[in-house]
């Protein structure tokens, strides 16, 4: 057990290095994403310091200012290393034979705190030949590849190559603290013999002996053998026997461990060779052999007093600060101090983030429960005369030293520290576990339901993503009815279902926006001559108006309905203008003498009572019908035969009753009747069968015929393997070939009118653009590809769309020209005297569209208004109304 590990840290407090830089050995979290699976975490794999180990982890310590810090060197506290692993800085190496400073498993007397990590630092840098100065950062790769950079003190870790600083692979690192490791050994190998070096547990010649070893009296010469390379009495040269070389430490916890002089090796496990060693051993093995008193603080490794300080300043507890990265930490000796992980910065005075906050007030307040550090020193037993000194002195040291470890280790039975208090849970976790003890008795269709019930009562977008949602329902308790695994699949299963269902309710509000904008367009009362500027004044504020959501969509719809309503007048006009002429003929009929050559003025004076004749407004019109049915008519009169005839019928009728002139009218008219019936009906029958066999090919060309550019002869091939093309046997074929190009011609005008419609929907296309620019324009539209094939034959038709739309568009020009009364046959005149009447004509034009839409060609708009003022100024003034229309003329 090591320092750390009696300061039990939450995650909060968990030491960061370089601040947002991704921790030790991770990726940078400044650099925008991490790379695949991540660097590896914590410390970087090769990197060894002379412990053998990897770079230790980051130990917190109070402030200099406060009590000392216990010194290196201390033996392990916890799991010892492994056999014949170096120890490193953490106990010297000394020469064979002696003891470590300040006794057998000591530390050095007097010796101020270090901090371990920046001698470590400090010695890489010192191996690697870097200035004290200068930063380290080591270069690793990415399981993606990628290389990154993370200091080797800092353990910061970033994307992009460090500036300024000495940059090395990890490869290079371990091959230069090898190479110093090699260096480091070969002084070691060339030390003397065992032999040849001082007593152990002595000085070299001409030195003092570490303090508190003894020594023989003042003016006294050392026992026998205890110079001149000869080791003490009762302990043989280390060549002689191997438990020589072992030498026994007891840690500040009580515990025992054993050190290898020559090895430099430490292990809690007593040596074999000093096992055996003790079972030869007597108490009367040497009598007269002086014992050798262990000094003070040898079973601990620390003098008392240095002992007792460094284990009291040490951290005992470490409470985090909620919503800071301070630490409240006590140590042993009843002291406070803060600490931050973040920039592992250690101070005795309180923050100033944390100044007039009672959490803080209460953690510095309230010092934790003691623990059990060690057991106590034992006090040094008394010596009550000078012959239990000699008697003393007599026993072997070696049998005296292991009586009083004995001894000591009696007492020094400690008892165990209690159990630290569990760590509280993490809400979530304790929820994550109540929850799947719940998911257990409840079945999966239930909780399934329950989940997607909280997904729609939560509105969960069925177009997000469950990044964006989770916050919307991870505060919900049903969230926790699923796995982890569960939840986003039922979210993904419920977001398309959603979708769907989203899906059609928007084509269903539209398909009824559409019905509820249409029924208000045949409330509206509207004509053909509407315009949608002021149906929108009117009835922008109807609910069904605004239904429709964009203006264009709604305008679409209304030119639609009023296209229509203009067929529908248009087919109505027709249909009574027929009717009309029917009974202006009729009335014609009637009357008697007409021939070929009668006059219509003679024929109107005898018909312009009849209200036939009144229901037709124009007056020409009337004229020219009477000369289509005098066309018909025969050119002379009839012949004297043919009037003597019609006179005898005249005499035989009058002669005849009028019962029996009835009857034979009547019969006359049967027979009439009868053969005019037959013949219409098998007309009718005739004309019937034939609708019907082209109807059927009509059907049979539109299923099977879908391509503007098929021929004939390919097509026909195709026709005849059909059915029914047998029911269209009654057309030859010339009538089929002629509904065939009709139906060519018909996809082509549809094709057509859909690639124009293509074009007047690209806003950037006016009277003047090229092909090539438009192209671009409508190139990404799938309807262009659709439309068009061949690119030529697209072309050829853009050339025909420019040149109608520009014919168009000077057309609409002239009939504006014609339609501006401020331009008449004085114009030109008066534009040559004073310039100001054109500016009031161009004025006057710019306010109507067919002036703007020529504006990209100025010169054909200037060529046409000079061309129509030449024109009135040529004409001169108009003539009166009564030579125009004679029918306004007055009587004579």
């Amino acid at each position: 057990m090591n320092d750390q590990d009696e300061l039990p840290m939450d995650e909060s407090d968990e030491p960061v290095n370089g601040g947002d830089s991704g921790g030790a050995g991770g990726p940078p979290k400044n650099g925008g994403t991490f790379p695949p699976k991540g660097p590896p975490q914590g410390p970087p794999p090769g990197l060894h310091h002379q412990n053998g180990g990897g770079v230790p982890p980051p130990v917190f310590f109070p402030p200099v200012t406060g009590p000392p810090r216990p010194p290196p060197g201390i033996p392990p506290r916890g799991p010892p290393p492994p056999l014949g692993a170096p120890r490193g800085p953490l106990i010297p190496a000394r020469p064979p034979g002696m003891m470590p400073p300040g006794g057998m498993g000591g530390p050095p007397q007097q010796q101020p705190p270090v901090n371990p990590q920046q001698t470590q630092q400090e010695k890489l840098k010192q191996i690697l030949g870097i200035a004290p100065d200068q930063e380290l950062w080591v270069e690793t790769k990415a399981d993606g590849g990628k290389s990154y950079y993370y200091n080797a003190i800092s353990r910061k870790t970033v994307w992009d190559r460090p500036q300024n600083a000495t940059i090395m692979t990890q490869s290079e690192i371990e091959a230069a603290v090898q190479k110093a490791q090699q260096q480091q050994q070969k002084p070691q190998a060339m030390q003397p013999p065992a032999g040849m070096q001082p007593p152990m547990g002595y000085a070299p010649p001409g030195m003092m002996p570490p303090p508190g070893y003894p020594m023989p009296p003042p003016g006294m010469m050392p026992p026998f053998g205890m110079g001149m390379g000869m080791p003490p009495f009762g302990m043989p040269p280390f060549g002689t026997d191997p438990s020589s070389v072992w030498q026994e430490f007891t840690s500040p916890d009580g515990r025992k461990y054993y050190f290898n002089a020559q090895t430099q090796e430490t292990t809690w496990d007593k040596p074999q060779a000093l096992k055996d060693k003790e079972a030869k051993q007597t108490p009367a093995a040497m009598p007269n052999m002086p014992a050798m008193s262990a000094p003070d603080g040898a079973g601990s490794g620390l003098p008392d007093g240095l002992k007792s300080a460094g284990e009291k300043a040490r951290p005992i507890s470490s409470n985090p600060v909620a919503g800071s990265p301070w630490c409240v930490v006590w140590t042993g000796d009843r002291k406070v101090f803060f600490f931050n992980p973040s920039t592992r910065t250690s101070v005795w005075e309180r923050p100033p983030e944390l100044y007039g906050r009672p959490d803080v007030d209460m953690l510095v307040s309230n010092p934790p429960k003691d623990k059990v550090a060690g057991a106590p020193n034992q006090q040094k037993r008394p010596q009550t005369d000078d012959d239990d000194d000699e008697e003393n002195e007599d026993e072997p040291p070696v049998k005296k030293r292991k009586e009083k470890k004995k001894e000591k280790a009696k007492p020094e039975k400690k008892e165990k520290p209690p159990p630290p208090e569990p760590k509280p849970l993490d809400p979530a976790i304790e929820a994550e576990m109540k929850a799947a003890k719940e998911r257990a008795q409840i079945p999966i269709e239930v909780r399934v339901e329950k989940y997607k019930t909280m997904l729609a009562e939560r509105e969960v977008s069925a177009f997000s993503t469950w990044e964006k949602e989770l916050s919307k329902i991870v505060f919900d308790e049903r969230y926790l009815l699923l796995g982890a695994k569960e939840r986003r699949e039922i979210f993904e299963e419920y977001v398309k279902e959603r979708a769907e269902v989203e899906r059609a309710e928007r084509k269903k509000k539209a398909r009824e926006a559409k019905d509820g904008f249409k029924a208000l367009l045949e409330d509206s009362k509207l004509h053909g001559k509407s315009s949608f500027s002021d149906f929108a004044s009117k009835y922008g504020k109807d609910a069904r108006f605004k239904a429709i959501e964009k203006m264009r969509e709604r305008e679409t719809l209304f030119t639609d309905y009023v296209s229509e309503l203009r067929k529908a007048e248009k087919e109505e006009r027709r249909l009574q203008k027929e009717k009309h002429k029917q009974d202006f003929l009729a009335l014609i009929r009637d009357q008697e003498g007409l021939t070929r050559k009668s006059k219509w003025s003679d024929v109107k004076k005898k018909i312009d009572h009849d209200p036939r004749y009144k229901q037709i407004d124009s007056s020409s019109t009337r004229e020219e019908w009477f000369k289509e049915f005098a066309k018909t008519l025969p050119e002379e009169t009839n012949s004297d035969d043919e009037e003597e005839k019609a006179r005898q019928e005249r005499l035989e009728k009058k002669s005849l009753t009028a019962a029996e002139q009835a009857i034979l009218d009547r019969q006359k008219e049967v027979e009439a009747e009868l053969g005019e019936q037959m013949k219409e009906r098998n007309k009718e029958l005739e004309r019937h069968k034939h609708q019907e066999a082209e109807d059927h090919y009509k059907a049979l060309l539109v299923d099977t015929v879908k391509a503007s550019d098929s021929h004939w002869r390919e097509t026909r091939r195709q026709l005849r393997k059909d059915k029914r093309w047998e029911l269209a046997d009654l057309l030859d074929k010339e009538q089929k070939e002629r509904l065939f190009d009709d139906h060519i011609r018909s996809l082509e005008k549809k094709r057509k009118e859909a690639f124009y419609q293509l074009l007047n929907d690209c806003e950037g296309v006016t009277l003047t653009s090229h092909w090539r620019e438009v192209r671009k324009m409508i190139n990404d539209d799938p309807r262009y590809s659709k439309l068009c094939a061949s690119e030529r034959r697209a072309e050829r038709e853009f050339r025909d769309y420019m040149a109608d739309k520009m014919s168009s568009a000077k057309s609409e020009f002239r009939d504006l020209l014609r339609e501006t009364k401020i331009i008449t046959y004085k114009s030109k005149q008066t534009i040559t005297e004073n310039e100001q009447h054109l500016k009031d004509i161009l004025s006057t034009l710019e306010n109507d569209k067919r002036y703007l839409v020529l504006d990209c060609c100025p010169e054909e708009r200037e060529k046409l208004l000079e061309a129509y003022l030449d024109d009135l100024d040529r004409r001169g003034p108009p003539p009166p109304p009564t030579q125009q229309e004679p029918s306004r003329r007055g009587p004579k």
